[in-house]
Order: structure tokens, then C-alpha cells, then sequence
């Protein structure tokens, strides 16, 4: 078995810094739950929530679907699913599934600072001044904390990546490219389905360090052997080649909108390691180390891929997250590797690598932007007491339709109609009507077709339930395009305009008027919620 002869050396910094992210998971934990008569409720991000569906189906016996007796793979994170599917095995309610999975992202957070500390010491090995800058960019990277405090497959793609990179490291050296490792590396493209892109910088990792270059090599194709059994999985189950959301938001998408929309996206990754990145770089030219040059190779992969298929609906760089440890690594190292004028340089570079972090940091915080603390994506707490509306007074047989596809359905049990197309092969193949990439393909009409009873609305302006001239003049532009496209639908004027429930917690809620639900709507009394 290969050992690294570097250990871990810094206790007190480490110490802080695992401190640090576990006081920032609870404070996130507390804000993204509510107590709703008497019961704390916890959630993950909605998109998050889809895949809770999926999994608690699986274990219901229902199959791996979003709605029992329809195989659509609304979801891209097949064996992070699988995990959530373990959650739902334990003695857990809906209320606190979340809670585990969100414990369970905090411990995998945890295990990436540690082993990043171990990558640095691969480049530094009497590393002093760059382990507790490690630390310190870790705990404030936004791109770390943000996917692991709500519920993404991103913190499980971090760690098994930067693992592999450190396996590599080590066998490298020792000549002995190990099975196991590659293996390793099959189960990127499982735990995300565009992983291939991490599977490939990391084969390119290996060949390039191979002393033995043809047993790297097989082993490279060996590694693929899980990703093509996916694959024919995924053929049988659902009957395509791709998830369906691959269809949604590539597929019929013009390339050219693609690329402008990636770019911008990619601007943003550019602004945020405006100092890691360049650090990064120097310390690959100066250094003349293969493994750094080898290691941005792989990131200048990732970074085209993410342009080419024009970002991410999420605010952050969550397509080269996995590689932000790695990143800083490089950049660290750099930095102690500095001997101009004493220690002078390597504490400027250093100060200004913590500041660039630090102020991204408290910029997603604090600015517009979805933060660890708290993340809005589909209104998650007037959805949550919404959907337990729902639950409480409408048929166990009742159809909802939702834009926000994961909290409603999770916990309100019912059959639902995701308009935007995550789980809609019909939807998700219609011409796109703008270039807002993932929300940009509806037809209200044929959704609403598909015998729904309930709408949930989220972000639609307060006091529009009548939908009198004045109201449907004034949602304009205070709505989402998707939102007002089903508002202004004739079908949703003509039959579920004047039946619906308006509360000051939760995401109003539209009722077709033949509904059996239409004539009780006087008892849909609210629930006590609080923080």
C-alpha cells in the first residue's frame, strides 16, 4: 500500500478551521428550517429537493422516478441519490431528512480540508505559512461552504477529486499506478453526469506523470467501465442516452447563445480567483513542475467545458468547484515558495490571496447573491408551508403544478407537473423561448392539461388571485417570464383565477374551480410558523 511520507502538521489551525465550518453549517442549518406548528422542518436547496423525491420513491418501492409510474431522469447526481435514498433508509421523517444530509455534506467538507492540507504538503513538505493560508481560504471560500450547507453533489465530487489527484501524486513516485484509483476516478461521471470532464483531466493527470505510460493507459480505459454501465442504465431504465435536463438546457440551445452565456459565467470565475488563478500560474512557470502545469491543464478542461455549455443557472462556479482546493494548493504553494527580500513577499502574496477570498466572501454574503447562510432558490420557506397545505387539505390523488419542483412535491406528497421541464421529457425538447438557459422552455397550456388542480406560484406578486385587467397589467415585468406565462395563460384565467389561498408565509396557491378543493377553501387555515 503506498504511503505518503507528508503528514498533516498544523493542529491549532486545523482545529479552527473545522471549527469554523461547522459553526457556519449550524447557523445555515438554523436559517434554512422552520418550525411549523411545533415541528422543525429542514431543507436542502429545491433543485436538491428533486433528488430527495427521487431517492424517498426508491425506497417507497416506487422506483428511481419523480412521479411513481413515469421514468423521466429529472435528476443529474445518480449516485449522490443513491446516498439520499440511504437517508430515507434511517429512522427519519420528511422534516429531518434534510438535517441528516446537510450533517453528512459537513462531515465530507471536513475530510476536504484535510485532505487539501495533505495535497499542499505533496508541493511543500516543511510548508509553515501556507497551511494556515490553506485553511484560511478554504473556510472562506464560498465555493466550498455554499454547495455543501445546502444539500449539492459538489462537496462528494470535491473530495473524491482531489483525493485522486493526491493517489496520483503518490503513485507517480512510486511507479505503481494502482487499480483502486482509477476505479476511483469511474465514479465522477456517476456522482455528477457531465463528471466525464473530471474523469478525463484526471487520466490526463495520470499519463502525464506515468512512468509506465501503457499500464496508465489501460488503466485510463479501465476507469470508464463505470460511467458506460451508467450509461446503458440509464438507456434501459429511462430510455435515453442523457438525462432529461440535458435535453432542458443543451439541446436546441443555438451554440452561440451557449458560448455568450458560458463566457459570462466564466467571467465571474475569473473575478472571484483574480489572485489564486495568476498565483496559480506563476507558481507552474517558475516552478517547472509538470504536476502544476498537468493539474491547470485539467482546470483549463473544466473551464471550457462550462463555457461551452454556457454555465450554470446557480450563482457561484459550481462546474470548477471541485477543482478551488487544488487551485489554492497551487497558489499557496506559490506563495511560500517565494524567497525575494526575506519573508516579505510571501506575506504580501499571501495577504492579498486572503483578501481576494475574503471579499468574494462577504460580498455573496451580504450582497445580492444566494449565500451559506440562506439560499432563496424557489422561495424555499413559503414553499415549504405551502406544500404542507397542500399535504393537509387537498385528495392524496390531487396534481400540483410547479416551477420550483422540489420542496412542494417533496413535502406534499403529490403527483406534480414541473412546467419549467426538469422532469418533463415534453417540455424539455419545446423550442426555447429567450436565452435565460434552464428556464427558458414552458408551455403552460400543455401543462395545465395534464389534469392539474393546484398551481403554487412562487414569486408571483401578493393580491393577484382575482386577475382583474389591473392585475394581469401589473405583474409585467415584476415576474418571472415562466411565472407570468402561467399566469396569463387562458386556460389558468379561465379556471383558476378567484379560487385561491393567500398567506403571508407561504407561496400562493391557485385552485382549478372544478376541483373538489375549490369549495373548501375556507378551511385552509394557516399553520403557526416560526423561526
Amino acid at each position: 500500500m503506498i504511503r505518503s511520507v507528508h503528514r498533516p502538521q498544523s493542529a491549532l489551525p486545523r482545529a479552527i478551521a473545522i471549527s469554523v465550518v461547522i459553526a457556519l453549517s449550524l447557523v445555515s442549518l438554523w436559517n434554512n428550517s422552520r418550525s411549523i406548528d411545533g415541528v422543525r422542518y429542514f431543507w436542502l436547496d429545491d433543485d436538491q429537493m428533486i433528488s430527495m423525491r427521487y431517492a424517498r420513491n426508491l425506497i417507497e418501492g416506487h422506483g428511481l422516478v419523480y412521479n411513481p409510474g413515469e421514468r423521466v431522469e429529472g435528476y443529474t447526481n445518480f449516485l449522490w441519490t443513491l446516498v439520499m435514498a440511504l437517508v430515507h433508509l434511517l429512522p427519519v421523517t420528511d422534516a429531518t431528512a434534510s438535517l441528516v444530509v446537510r450533517l453528512l455534506n459537513c462531515g465530507l467538507t471536513i475530510l476536504v480540508l484535510w485532505q487539501s492540507e495533505r495535497l499542499l504538503l505533496e508541493f511543500r513538505p516543511r510548508a509553515r505559512m501556507a497551511t494556515p493560508l490553506l485553511l484560511a481560504l478554504l473556510v472562506l471560500s464560498h465555493d466550498l461552504l455554499f454547495w455543501s450547507v445546502h444539500g449539492f453533489e459538489t462537496t462528494l465530487i470535491t473530495l473524491l477529486f482531489v483525493s485522486v489527484v493526491l493517489r496520483i501524486f503518490q503513485e507517480a513516485d512510486a511507479g505503481a499506478p494502482r487499480v483502486a484509483t482509477f476505479v476511483s476516478m469511474g465514479f465522477l461521471p456517476l456522482i455528477r453526469s457531465d463528471g466525464f470532464h473530471l474523469l478525463a483531466a484526471l487520466a490526463l493527470l495520470a499519463l502525464g506523470l506515468a512512468k509506465d505510460k501503457r499500464r496508465t493507459g489501460w488503466l485510463s480505459l479501465l476507469a470508464c467501465a463505470l460511467p458506460l454501465a451508467h450509461l446503458a442504465f440509464r438507456r434501459s431504465y429511462y430510455g435515453n442516452w442523457g438525462p432529461n435536463t440535458y435535453y432542458l438546457k443543451v439541446v436546441g440551445i443555438a451554440l452561440e447563445t451557449r458560448l455568450t452565456s458560458g463566457a459570462l459565467y466564466y467571467l465571474d470565475v475569473l473575478a472571484r480567483y483574480c489572485v489564486a488563478l495568476p498565483l496559480a500560474i506563476l507558481g507552474a512557470v517558475r516552478g517547472r513542475d509538470r504536476r502544476r502545469g498537468l493539474l491547470l491543464a485539467g482546470f483549463a478542461l473544466s473551464s471550457g467545458y462550462a463555457i461551452w455549455v454556457g454555465g450554470d443557472v446557480f450563482m457561484g462556479s459550481r462546474f470548477v468547484a471541485h477543482f478551488v482546493p487544488v487551485l489554492f494548493v497551487l497558489a499557496c504553494s506559490a506563495v511560500d515558495s517565494f524567497t525575494i527580500r526575506g519573508r516579505a513577499a510571501p506575506a504580501v502574496a499571501g495577504a492579498l490571496l486572503a483578501v481576494s477570498i475574503a471579499v468574494d466572501f462577504c460580498a455573496r454574503v451580504l450582497g445580492p447573491f444566494p449565500s451559506v447562510f440562506q439560499d432563496e432558490n424557489g422561495a424555499p420557506a413559503a414553499s415549504l408551508v405551502a406544500s404542507l397545505l397542500v399535504l393537509r387539505h387537498s385528495r392524496a390523488d390531487a396534481r400540483i403544478a410547479v416551477h420550483a419542483a422540489g420542496i412542494v412535491p417533496y413535502f406534499s406528497h403529490r403527483y406534480a407537473v414541473d412546467w419549467l421541464g426538469k422532469t418533463d421529457p415534453h417540455v424539455a425538447r419545446l423550442p426555447p423561448h429567450d436565452d435565460h438557459i434552464g428556464h427558458n422552455r414552458y408551455d403552460p397550456e400543455y401543462s395545465l392539461g395534464c389534469g392539474v388542480d393546484l398551481v403554487a406560484l412562487a414569486w408571483l406578486p401578493p393580491g393577484l388571485s382575482r386577475c382583474t385587467p389591473r392585475d394581469r397589467q401589473s405583474i409585467g415585468g415584476a415576474a418571472p417570464p415562466w411565472v407570468r406565462a402561467m399566469y396569463l395563460s387562458p386556460t389558468f384565467q379561465r379556471e383558476f383565477c378567484n379560487h385561491a389561498i393567500e398567506l403571508n408565509d407561504a407561496v400562493p396557491i391557485y385552485v382549478r374551480a372544478s376541483a373538489p378543493e375549490a369549495r373548501s377553501l375556507e378551511h385552509w387555515a394557516p399553520p403557526a410558523v416560526s423561526r
